[in-house]
C-alpha cells in the first residue's frame, strides 16, 4: 500500500513463501520538500533475523518514478528493507513490493556508499559481502575537486587480513569506474590508497555478480 515516508525507517521482517529469486519494485508517485532523498537497502538474514547482510542498495531517488531491482537470488530466509530519508521536512509517497520467482536469479550485489572520505588517507567503505560473486565493478562519482585520490579494491575471505588488489580508481570530477574478472572472494572494500584535496564525493558503488 502506497504511504508518504518523513523519517527514516526500516520494515518489518518478511518471510518468503516460495520461489528462488525475487524483485524488489519501488513506485513513488509524490516526492516534497527542499533536497529530498531516499536511500532503500534490501538487506538478508539467514538466522532467523539476528544478523543482516546488505545485498542492494537501490540508487538514491529523489523523484517521482519506478525504481526496480534486478532479479536477485534467495540467499537467506528473511528479507527487510532499510529505507533512509534526508533533507528538510521530506516525504516520499511510495510503496515496496517484492515479486517471487521460481526463475533462477542473478547472484549479484550492489552497493552504494556514501561513507568513504577521498581526502582522508586509508579511509574505508563498509565491509560487503561479494559471496559466489566473480565479476566486480567499481566506480567512483566526484562533483569537485583540487587533486585526485586514488580507491584501491580490497578483498578478504576471513575479515581480518585483506589483500590489495591492482585494481584502483584515479577520481575525478564526474564518474570513473573500473572492473575485475575471475576473482573469488567473501568480502570487499574500498581504500584510499593515496589522498586527494578539495573532493566533494557523491558516492562510490561495488557491483558485484557470478558469469556461472
Amino acid at each position: 500500500m502506497s504511504a508518504a515516508l518523513t523519517t527514516t525507517t526500516t520494515s518489518t521482517t518478511i518471510s518468503p513463501t516460495f520461489g528462488t529469486s525475487y524483485t524488489v519494485v519501488i513506485p513513488v508517485t509524490v516526492v516534497s520538500g527542499t533536497n529530498p532523498t531516499l536511500d532503500v537497502g534490501i538487506d538478508e538474514s539467514d538466522d532467523v533475523v539476528t544478523n543482516w547482510v546488505r545485498i542492494y542498495d537501490f540508487p538514491r531517488i529523489t523523484a517521482t518514478g519506478m525504481y526496480r531491482s534486478p532479479p536477485i537470488l534467495f540467499r537467506g530466509n528473511r528479507i527487510r528493507y532499510v529505507q533512509t530519508v534526508a533533507g528538510t521536512t521530506p516525504s516520499f509517497t511510495r510503496s515496496v513490493s517484492r515479486l517471487q520467482s521460481s526463475a533462477p536469479g542473478l547472484n549479484t550485489r550492489q552497493f552504494i556508499d556514501r561513507t568513504i572520505v577521498p581526502n582522508t588517507l586509508n579511509s574505508v567503505t563498509p565491509t560487503y559481502n561479494i559471496e559466489g560473486c566473480d565479476q566486480i565493478n567499481i566506480t567512483a562519482n566526484c562533483s569537485a575537486q583540487t587533486t585526485p585520490a586514488t580507491l584501491t579494491l580490497e578483498f578478504t575471505d576471513g575479515n581480518v587480513t585483506w589483500f590489495t588488489s591492482a585494481t584502483t580508481l584515479t577520481t575525478a570530477v564526474g564518474i570513473v569506474q573500473a572492473k575485475v574478472t575471475n576473482e573469488q572472494w567473501k568480502f570487499a572494500r574500498l581504500r584510499v590508497s593515496t589522498a586527494g584535496t578539495g573532493i566533494t564525493l557523491s558516492d562510490v558503488t561495488i557491483k558485484a555478480k557470478s558469469i556461472s
